[in-house]
């Protein structure tokens, strides 16, 4: 891989987490629901399945199966999350120190003309 796609990875893992850490800690709007709204299974059926008449117990049983696969799929977004933060420390693990401090500083540019733009934007 080139240099400028390692630092485009790089900045790419780094707002992906900022981005889940920003949308996880907003407090929400909505007021809480009520004991019997939280143990009623939500979710958002598939495209097009609104259109053939599924009943509410098929809609529940298929939100009931989102949420199963969602928290696997979650659980193997953290472990990639966790894979990709190693690859990296080990592909960094590769320069010299020179380059290790040059890159750092790099990063730390990148991230003050980011901030630039949001505060232009």
């Amino acid at each position: 891989m080139t240099h400028r796609t390692l630092l485009l990875a790089g900045g790419l893992l780094l707002f992906a987490v900022a981005l889940n850490s920003h949308t996880t800690a907003q407090p929400s709007a909505d007021p809480p629901a009520s004991k019997s709204e939280q143990s009623k299974p939500r979710g958002r059926l598939p495209n097009h399945f609104g259109k053939i008449g599924v009943t509410e117990e098929q809609r529940l049983t298929i939100y009931g199966i989102q949420a199963d696969f969602n928290a696997q799929i979650d659980e193997l977004l953290a472990q990639v999350e966790i894979l990709r933060g190693e690859r990296d420390k080990t592909i960094e693990e590769v320069l010299t120190s020179a380059q290790r401090d040059l890159l750092t500083e790099l990063r730390k540019e990148a991230a003050r003309e980011r901030d630039a733009r949001r505060r232009n934007d």
